[in-house]
């Protein structure tokens, strides 16, 4: 479990980090680095990062934003990935 949920932990940095450079940088400037998460495993980094930018303002907190979109979002790909795993046995 430790794993799986440093894994996550890397996930919202990258998105974070993505939403706050956008200050300097546009996400067009943005795309080799998207790429290159993809490339080493991050595959979701621009999908978290967009829910967080589109979400964000409508919560009065991050914890707020992680449970009621952050969670289900992780929570329905969890459950794609078990029903397309359980497809190949």
């Amino acid at each position: 479990m430790g794993m799986s949920k440093t894994i996550l932990y890397e996930y919202f940095v990258r998105a974070i980090s993505a939403i706050m450079s956008e200050r300097w940088i546009t996400r067009d400037e943005m795309k080799p680095d998207f790429e290159w998460f993809k490339s080493i495993g991050f595959v979701r980094v621009e999908e978290i990062a967009d829910i967080i930018k589109e979400n964000l303002s409508n919560y009065d907190s991050f914890e707020e934003l992680y449970k009621n979109k952050l969670v289900p979002y992780l929570e329905s790909f969890c459950l794609k990935n078990i029903i397309s795993t359980s497809r190949l046995k």
